[in-house]
């Protein structure tokens, strides 16, 4: 155990025993443990009345789609039937089943799920072919692609929505959002638990839980306080998985109507980026050849001390194809291994004469040793191939000096009233900000500073209107958010290194950031406030059938600047944006198990920079529409609940990528089915299928070209940033005509079974289907097919549980698509992986 551990664990635990008298008498809900003394008899009977009511809105904990009411679509409370849009539940046994442990891992819980990679570090979920928004206690979280990952220790279950968020949620991106459901405080007893987990790569995590009831100044009050440390290697060499959450949650009674619920975490995360191989061809892909060899060490200079000077690597690779070849962007092949396929030498200087093929490529010297022989076009024209390795799914772009870094601090804060049994006033309040620091040796580095502040106030009112019950929530909302994000990546040359080579050579490095002084100009300073008026109504317009209607107006003021504008205190670009959402969503209610119900939504999504969340101007802002219908099934006495649905979702904006070509202007349809099953007491079923296809209506984004074999040896040297597929309005790839979106697959569909036996002994078992896909817009690079087998074992009883994970235990080799360079990056996802988990609960 590291020292860490067993100084939260000692820290906590003292804590907890400190606590536990106090709380003795909350323990038995049917009376107290010890006599009260006069004048706390009345106290500790709101104390048993307070723990009563709270306990019963607990989350039910299972693997069940309809097992518990949902607060986070429209209103608190709801029936899964009846919700006219398609959630996705997870409550904390379908998360510890399904192995969800962030958002990477949220393909294995629902439909259109899938997830392309984002340098190993996960800070949005991706629904629909879209990133997707956060929430969390139903309020908006920093937004970022990769950053930093959302910490799952403040969390205990989730709801995952299909379709841009209602109106009181705000604007969100237009595949979806998950809201994050806060642990909640433990409001039936005194109860704690210690997690121990042991797994591959050196993985240990701890995790200290405990909380209970108790009187605070007087008022019923229960409370949680759950810590996490985890110290971990991982499958892919010099990444690590480091982080530690804190987290403490409380919930007050301060009179019969008026509750405060309250909740904070601090997220210390140490890892460093994971961009996965470089390199790629279709022969890397499907055999797992890598074309190795490193750059000319005589292209460095004096200044960098030996590592990358940039001028030499500025040449574009859209220059280099127009002009001929640059012999400073190829590759050079090590000398031992290009004389042990040619023979020694025959020739001056380690040239050859008999053999032509041998004799087009150039000797290199450095310090007066022959380093190797550099590629040329004339090579391959005489026959020659490149010179390849077998390479394993671990040897990444990756550097044991680099880090991706981050502090996350977040704090929310509920006050309901409620008013008279028909009305409830409530004020939510939420605060987070995010720093991070990023260096990454293949010429990356990062810099950011975020915070947000939001307010928001509801009225919940029931009432009867020309016969008909009708709901409503109506209110306003106040959101400020400020980013400063630096960053240096004037140059980003991934080919450069060589991941099979344990060394990393000096001509593969490319200093940046901190080390070189920041490169001026880039980096975004932005400030967003908003301000919104939203309503929400239910309407039982009929027994049968009933209509969901949503309004949201707002208001939202920028100003975007760089780094240096904000530090002379002058202005960037300031503007101000009005815009509306409206919704409508029938449900009809075919008998009391079947629901029929359809969704339109059109308005505006907030679709933020994946860095930082730097709002950009009025662009960011995309018009977006969705339309959906689906059937819902709660058959079998409950024990039996399907959901299928289609949707069609489109968003258009007029930011333009640097290429020039117009971003954000796509269009999505696709399918989703989703069932679980209690066939019985002992076994449950889970169930779901996807299938998506989103579309560039408009010119495709940024991208660039893929290199073929021999492509990869004249110009790996470069920053390879084109050239570009297509320039004109509306133009296609050749290989991609229909302007498909790529990088994740267009299906999806999994099937788990949990199967409870005697004596506390019980399995979850089940495999992942995600479809074959292309990596890039062009589509040259396919990843093939793949069938993942998750599984685990445990045992429970009352204060003990054992928990034997296996993820992957058939060892298939699949991919995880690319959302950035996708022509250039490439990851394979790890083999078995192997965890035990310990937890003693008191």
């Amino acid at each position: 155990m590291k020292k860490t551990d067993i100084r939260i664990l000692t820290a906590v635990l003292g804590v907890a025993c400190a606590l536990s008298p106090r709380l003795a008498h909350a323990q038995n809900t049917s009376g107290p443990a010890i006599a009260p003394s006069a004048g706390t008899s009345d106290q500790i009977t709101a104390l048993q009345k307070f723990i009563v009511e709270e306990s019963q809105s607990t989350s039910a904990n299972n693997l069940m789609q309809n097992s518990r009411p949902v607060d986070s679509v429209y209103f608190d409370g709801m029936n899964a039937l009846d919700i006219p849009r398609s959630v996705t539940i997870l409550d904390p046994e379908s998360m510890k089943q399904y192995g969800i442990e962030g958002f990477e891992d949220l393909d294995k819980a629902g439909a259109n799920l899938t997830k392309p990679f984002t340098f190993g570090i996960s800070g949005a979920p991706f629904i629909r072919g879209e990133f997707a928004g956060a929430y969390i206690d139903g309020m908006r979280r920093l937004y970022n692609a990769n950053d930093t990952p959302v910490s799952f220790g403040s969390m205990e279950s989730m709801d995952i929505v299909k379709g841009p968020a209602p109106a009181q949620y705000g604007p969100t991106n237009a595949g979806g959002y998950v809201n994050l459901i806060p642990k909640t405080p433990y409001f039936d007893q005194f109860r704690g638990s210690v997690d121990f987990t042991y797994g591959s790569y050196n993985s240990f995590k701890t995790q200290v839980d405990v909380g209970g009831p108790e009187l605070f100044l007087g008022d019923p009050m229960a409370y949680r306080i759950s810590i996490t440390d985890q110290q971990s290697d991982s499958y892919y060499n010099a990444v690590k998985d480091n982080y530690i959450s804190i987290y403490a949650a409380m919930k007050i009674k301060l009179n019969n109507a008026l509750k405060f619920t309250t909740g904070t975490e601090y997220f210390n995360y140490h890892s460093n980026e994971n961009a996965g191989w470089n390199r790629t061809t279709q022969d890397l892909i499907d055999h797992g050849n890598y074309i190795y060899g490193n750059m000319d060490p005589n292209t460095t200079s004096g200044a960098y001390q030996g590592f990358v000077n940039e001028s030499q690597i500025t040449s574009q690779v859209d220059i280099a194809f127009n002009t001929g070849y640059n012999p400073n962007l190829a590759i050079v092949v090590p000398a031992a291994d290009f004389q042990a396929k040619f023979g020694h030498p025959d020739g001056p200087n380690g040239t050859y004469v008999s053999n032509m093929t041998a004799a087009a490529m150039t000797p290199i010297y450095y310090q007066g040793a022959l380093y190797g022989y550099k590629y040329t076009p004339q090579y391959f024209a005489l026959g020659g191939s490149v010179f390849t390795k077998k390479i394993s799914g671990n040897q990444v772009l990756s550097d044991p000096s680099d880090f991706a870094n981050s502090h996350t601090f977040l704090w929310f804060g509920d006050l309901a009233d409620t008013i008279s049994p028909d009305t409830t006033f409530t004020a939510k309040t939420y605060f987070e900000r995010v720093e991070t620091q990023k260096i990454s040796s293949y010429g990356f580095a990062e810099f950011s500073s975020s915070y947000i502040i939001e307010e928001k106030l509801i009225l919940d009112h029931k009432l009867t209107w020309l016969g008909m019950p009708v709901d409503l929530s109506f209110g306003g909302e106040a959101d400020y958010a400020s980013v400063v994000e630096l960053s240096d990546f004037s140059v980003e040359p991934f080919n450069r290194r060589d991941v099979t080579n344990p060394v990393i050579v000096p001509q593969s490095v490319v200093i940046v950031g901190p080390q070189d002084g920041w490169i001026a100009g880039n980096g975004d300073v932005s400030q967003l406030l908003q301000f919104a008026l939203f309503g929400q109504s239910e309407i039982k317009l009929a027994p049968a059938l009933t209509l969901f209607t949503g309004v949201r107006a707002e208001d939202a003021t920028f100003n975007i600047g760089t780094p240096e504008q904000l530090a002379n205190k002058s202005v960037g670009k300031e503007g101000t944006r009005r815009f509306a959402n409206f919704s409508g969503s029938p449900v009809l209610k075919l008998t009391d198990s079947i629901s029929l119900y359809g969704n339109a939504q059109v308005g505006t999504v907030f679709n933020p920079s994946n860095d930082g969340g730097v709002n950009s101007g009025p662009d960011n802002f995309n018009q977006a529409q969705l339309y959906e219908g689906g059937l819902k099934f709660n058959l079998l006495g409950g024990k039996l609940f399907v959901t299928t649905d289609y949707y069609d979702w489109s968003k258009v904006s007029l930011a333009d990528t640097p290429a020039g070509e117009q971003a954000d202007n796509e269009k999505a349809k696709g399918a989703e089915l989703e069932f679980s099953w209690k066939t019985t007491p002992f076994l449950t079923l889970t169930g779901s299928y996807g299938a998506e296809q989103v579309v560039y209506r408009g010119e495709m984004p940024f991208t660039t070209t893929p290199f073929t074999e021999e492509d990869v040896a004249l110009y790996s040297g470069s920053i390879e940033y084109g050239p570009f597929g297509q320039t004109a309005q509306g133009s296609r790839y050749t290989g991609n005509p229909k302007g498909l979106r790529s990088g994740f697959p267009e299906e999806n569909a999994n099937l788990f079974a949990l199967v409870d036996l005697t004596h506390g002994f019980g399995l979850g078992v089940g495999p992942t289907y995600l479809s074959g896909f292309w990596n890039d817009e062009e589509h040259t690079l396919h990843v093939p097919s793949a069938v993942v087998w998750n599984g685990n074992l445990f045992y429970r009883t009352k204060r003990l549980e054992l928990f034997l994970r296996f993820t992957n235990f058939t060892n298939e080799k699949y991919y995880s698509g690319s959302s950035f360079a996708d022509t250039m990056l490439m990851t394979e996802a790890p083999p078995m992986e192997e965890s035990i988990g310990v937890r003693l609960k008191f």
